[in-house]
């Protein structure tokens, strides 16, 4: 399985999620900066150049105002449910 590695130690809101998660993907400009995209991005598959199986490892949790670490407990969540309708993602989520 590909691993995407993603230094979120100088996230602090969602633009800066996105922005380094459709980068790793390869995402194409008109990519939503939402959940719902999200969710069809990973699970619908056919919208960006990195398609699953991947596991998207973020570190620098740590550093995360709590208001966003609110957010991306809603990124595990969606990551959680495509890995159990069949689609072989993984989020890792690092303190260090």
């Amino acid at each position: 399985m590909r691993t995407l590695l993603l230094d979120g130690s100088a996230w602090r809101d969602e633009e800066d999620f996105y922005r380094a998660f459709l980068v790793a993907v390869e995402a194409p400009e008109w990519h939503g900066h939402n959940l719902d995209a999200l969710r069809d991005s990973i699970i619908a598959g056919s919208i960006n150049k990195v398609e699953p199986p991947f596991t998207v490892a973020v570190r620098g949790a740590r550093a995360w105002p709590a208001s966003f670490a609110i957010f991306m407990r809603e990124v595990e969540s969606i990551f959680s449910d495509a890995k159990s309708e069949g689609a072989a993602v993984d989020l890792l989520l690092s303190e260090q």
